[in-house]
C-alpha cells in the first residue's frame, strides 16, 4: 500500500479550485477512520469568511477569485428549500439561507440525500432548519456564462 503521498501525481490547481491534486487512479483508497460531526466542529471548527465565496450572489466572476480553497464549512441560519417546475419540465430544488446576516438564494444542491427527500414535494418554499452545518463548493468556470457557481455539496441534518 502506498504511503499516501505516492497517491498524488501532481498539484493540479484550477482558477477556482487551487487545492486540487491529480491522484494515481491505480491506487486503492482505504478508509482509515471516521469522525462525528460534533468532533469535527470541536476539533476543526467552522470556516468564518465574511461572505460565501467572495460575494452575496450565487455565482462568482473570474476577477473576484483570489486563490481561496473551493470548499467552505459554515453554519447557516434560516434555511429553506425552494422547489420549482418549469414549463419545459425542468425541475429545480434549490437552497436559500442566511449567513453572517446576508441572505443567499437559489443555490444548486448536489447533496443527493436532500434532493431525494424533496423529490416528490410540490413546488413551493419549505422552511428547513434554523441552524444547519453546510459544506459549500465552488465549481470550475461554466463555459456558457463565464461564471463560477456556488453549490451546496453536503448538509448535515
Amino acid at each position: 500500500m502506498a504511503n499516501g503521498l505516492d497517491q498524488f501525481l501532481s498539484h493540479n490547481p484550477t482558477k477556482s479550485q487551487p487545492e486540487n491534486y491529480k491522484y494515481d487512479s491505480s491506487v486503492c483508497w482505504q478508509r482509515t477512520g471516521k469522525i462525528t460531526l460534533y468532533d469535527l466542529i470541536k476539533n476543526r471548527g467552522f470556516d468564518k469568511p465574511d461572505k460565501i465565496f467572495y460575494n452575496s450572489k450565487k455565482d462568482v466572476l473570474e476577477d473576484e477569485l483570489c486563490g481561496q480553497p473551493s470548499l467552505l464549512f459554515v453554519n447557516v441560519k434560516n434555511s429553506s428549500i425552494f422547489i420549482k417546475t418549469f414549463s419545459d419540465g425542468n425541475r429545480r430544488i434549490q437552497f436559500n439561507f442566511q449567513y453572517n446576516n446576508i441572505s443567499y438564494n437559489y443555490f444548486k444542491i448536489s447533496d443527493e440525500v436532500i434532493k431525494n427527500v424533496f423529490a416528490n414535494q410540490c413546488d413551493g418554499l419549505y422552511n428547513y432548519r434554523e441552524n444547519l452545518p453546510v459544506i459549500f463548493s465552488l465549481t470550475d468556470r461554466y463555459s456558457n456564462t463565464g461564471k463560477y457557481y456556488k453549490m451546496v455539496a453536503q448538509m448535515f441534518y
